[in-house]
């Protein structure tokens, strides 16, 4: 067994991972979907390449970085959340770049714009510059003002409840890495206090990001 296998096995015996339960799912798209009620919105993935532009060269150098994620992305669209949690330097990529379902509104200007005429689940045929830096955009379904939360069909609900999951594992990995290093007597100082391996069901994400405002 490889390595990687080996991890692999360990984490998946350590880390235990809670499923999103019915009411659960339900409340946390109601609470989604009930922010944008006041107008249209979007359920948006990207992946940010940051960018100084006090640098001379930076925005020139993100673009190409940018530009080869986006090249391969276009033709192994299935490598997006891999890229991203590896790659992109918004926190989303803790998400695979998910934002979540955001209003127009609250999306920056360069955002709104670039995305009026793209087809869900279709990339943005081109690279995003904003004051982050670099984005590589994916819209993955637009809604209308007038959405009501049961309007979601059971493969969005399942592709919500997936993301839920992933995140929790992703969070109760964390965990459990923080958990190992505040066993280590590193002397000078203690890196972790108080950490479990459990990962929780509390405070699923949310779609906060680094392209606009944080819902409320």
């Amino acid at each position: 067994m490889t390595d990687e296998a080996l991890i692999q096995a360990l984490l998946e015996r350590e880390v235990e991972v809670p499923t999103p339960t019915d009411d659960e799912l339900e409340r946390w798209s109601a609470s989604n979907i009930a922010h944008m009620q006041a107008g249209p919105a979007m359920h948006v993935r990207h992946i940010l390449v940051y960018a100084d532009k006090s640098m001379p060269g930076s925005v020139e150098t993100a673009q190409k970085r940018a530009q080869e994620f986006l090249d391969h992305l276009k033709n192994n669209a299935t490598d997006f959340e891999q890229v991203a949690a590896r790659y992109s330097e918004c926190p989303s990529s803790s998400r695979g770049g998910d934002l979540g379902i955001m209003q127009e509104q609250d999306l920056l200007p360069e955002f709104r714009k670039a995305l009026q005429t793209v087809q869900e689940g279709e990339f943005y045929d081109g690279l995003i510059e904003t004051r982050y830096g670099v984005h590589i955009v994916q819209l993955l379904k637009k809604f209308p003002a007038e959405l009501k939360v049961e309007a979601l069909n059971k493969e969005e609900k399942q592709r919500i409840r997936i993301f839920l999951e992933d995140n929790s594992w992703k969070q109760g990995v964390q965990n459990y890495i923080a958990m190992l290093a505040s066993k280590a007597r590193i002397k000078g100082f203690d890196l972790f206090s108080g950490t479990t391996a459990q990962a929780s069901s509390t405070g699923w994400p949310d779609g906060g990001n680094c392209t606009g405002k944080k819902p409320s």
